[in-house]
């Protein structure tokens, strides 16, 4: 492939910034950068500094009638947002209008935008409102940005390509490629693994076997032409050569190369868009970092243990449908892993057929069901049987000495309790010490930052019982992993989130800011703030993740490093003030079960 990388004057990109006490680059340093990298067509453009009166002749030096002007500041990432972005006629007056414009008008809308998420504000706007904020934010100003307005050969979906490089610690330099634009989240939570975005490791691939990954993409078959009404907008070597250009920046730049000036931490283009066959970016980013700044030790004992467990838990297991934990259970048995290295937890209570016997928890059903979930699962027992709520219908004696004969039976290992109120807990517990049965082990209950009923007796009545508490929605669906207002899948997808967490909205909404701005200052995702707290908390022993990305995983790990100061926790904990109960069932009230139940 005759492609040339010019790593030198990249180097200098990189070393003029630093010297300015940078470790990012301009919009229009990107560009630069793309230009010297030897595969793409970055649109003319020309700065015009904060003050300066932009000549006749550099307006119209630009290809073409319009002009595309961008804001330039260290602070601002979504310039579309607050007014940053603009389109217009490109007549010296036009352009110098909308320039003056931008200028006065950016701060004002950017200060709007901060006040409604101070927990999204740089560092060095903490604490400032009004004009105070306003003129900070005027004076971190750089200029305005001309670019060439460069229109798309196509406005449909699919249509734009996001292609970046970022460093990870686990796995070095990391490419990835698939559908841009503004979605582009949105589009990788929708499709399936692999559809939408593919990500490969820079030392283990090339321009044509990540090309080869690539194809794969539901991306790849609209720029290709291979879907109705749809025609080719790029060649596969176009395609080649950028994802080549992007492997060897990221190789050559790489903390594993001990020669290099500087390390790339993350590199994004999104999206590409297509003009007569040619590739053009509209919109980059690139943090960097100098050799030594920043420590890469690897966690090889922790990616041992990933390898090989000694033991593995499994909680989510469903007895009535194949779910993600029955599947990752059957192929881990199915492995030949040793099953008394297993801890494996499944319920008794919901509705699992037709009939009066098929839910509750009489000794009919208890007796019934966990004969069903035993052959379901294919096992022979399993470690915790939980009782899931309480039965208005049956006397808590017979349902206490039902589970005990459960175990007495050598069909589970031991029982637990789940989703119930304190004095009902502390019923059942003290009926099963009474008669000297089996007793809970652990007390799965609604536990989170937005959610803390369980704290007023539960909690105590645990502790006091020698009860270990395993909270679900510990990060009550996500909306304390994400900045207030994010869409994400349980936002947009899950009805039992909305039934949870809808109605305290103006609750919750100050408090995840809280989260944010603890996270931020840490330099840790929300998630890890969030999983730290409910830690916390005694008894609680192993908050119960949903994990549906590989990542999920690494950040729950992560936040096992985390301890909050007390100072940290009475902040995230001051704003919150008493919720509806949700989880625990009043007589008479019926469990919701939604599509969990087809």
């Amino acid at each position: 492939m005759n492609l040339t990388v010019e790593y030198q004057p990249i180097t200098e990109l990189f070393r003029n910034a630093h010297a300015e006490g940078r470790h990012f680059l301009y919009e229009f340093e990107v560009y630069n950068l793309l230009s010297l990298s030897g595969s793409e067509t970055p649109p003319k453009c020309s700065f015009i500094p904060r003050n300066a009166k932009p000549m006749e002749e550099e307006i119209m030096s630009l290809p073409g009638e319009k002009a595309v002007l961008k804001i330039v500041s260290p602070t601002i990432v979504h310039k579309t947002e607050v007014g940053g972005v603009r389109i217009v006629p490109k007549t010296p007056d036009k352009v110098r209008s909308a320039v003056r414009r931008m200028l006065s008008e950016v701060p004002e809308r950017y200060a709007e935008w901060i006040e409604r998420r101070p927990a999204s504000a740089p560092e060095s706007y903490k604490g400032l409102a009004g004009t105070a904020l306003q003129n900070a934010i005027a004076a971190d100003l750089k200029g305005v940005l001309q670019v060439q307005f460069m229109p798309p050969d196509s406005a449909s979906f699919g249509n734009e390509l996001i292609v970046g490089l970022r460093r990870t610690r686990e796995f070095g330099m990391v490419i990835s490629a698939g559908l841009g634009g503004t979605d582009t989240e949105l589009y990788a939570e929708r499709f399936r693994k692999g559809q939408a975005i593919v990500a490969a490791l820079t030392e283990l691939t090339d321009g044509d076997a990540f090309f080869e990954l690539f194809r794969k993409t539901v991306s790849y078959r609209k720029l290709a032409g291979l879907t109705r009404g749809q025609r080719r907008i790029v060649t596969d070597d176009q395609l080649i050569e950028c994802f080549e250009s992007f492997i060897r920046m990221g190789n050559y730049f790489s903390p594993c190369n001990p020669d290099a000036p500087f390390i790339i931490e993350e590199l994004e283009i999104n999206p590409f868009t297509f003009t007569d066959y040619l590739m053009v970016p509209l919109d980059g980013m690139c943090r960097f970092s100098t050799p030594g700044e920043r420590a890469t030790p690897r966690p090889i004992p922790k990616i041992d243990n990933l390898l090989h467990p000694k033991s593995i838990g499994i909680i989510g297991v469903s007895a009535k449908r194949r779910n993600f934990g029955r599947i990752i259970l059957e192929n881990i048995i199915g492995s030949g892993f040793d099953r008394d290295e297993l801890v494996i937890q499944t319920k008794v209570n919901q509705k699992m057929g037709t009939g009066p016997n098929r839910a509750g928890s009489s000794r009919k059903a208890i007796m019934s069901e966990i004969d069903h979930s035993l052959k379901r699962l294919q096992l022979d027992y399993v470690d915790v049987y939980i009782l899931h709520r309480w039965d208005w219908d049956t006397p808590i004696e017979e349902t206490m000495e039902a589970m005990n004969d459960v175990v007495k039976a050598g069909k589970a290992r031991y029982i637990g309790a789940s989703a119930m109120f304190a004095w009902q807990f502390e019923k059942a517990y003290m009926t099963a010490k009474m008669h000297g049965w089996a007793n809970f082990i652990t007390m799965q209950n609604h536990l989170n930052l937005l959610y803390r009923e369980d704290e007023r007796e539960m909690l105590w009545a645990c502790d006091d019982a020698g009860v270990v508490c395993t909270p679900y929605s510990p990060n009550a669906s996500g909306y304390c992993c994400h900045p207030w207002g994010s869409k994400h899948n349980r936002s947009e997808n899950d009805f039992k989130t909305a039934e949870k967490y809808a109605a305290t909205k103006a609750l919750d909404e100050p408090i995840v800011n809280r989260i944010e701005e603890v996270a931020n200052k840490r330099g840790i995702p929300m998630v890890q703030v969030s999983l730290a707290w409910v830690r916390s908390k005694h008894p609680v022993f192993a908050p119960i993740v949903g994990v549906t990305e590989p990542w999920h995983l690494d950040d729950a790990v992560a936040s096992l490093n985390v301890t909050l100061t007390p100072e940290e926790i009475h902040y995230l904990e001051e704003l919150y003030t008493p919720h509806p109960i949700v989880g625990a069932l009043v007589k008479g009230q019926k469990y919701n079960a939604g599509n969990a139940a087809k």
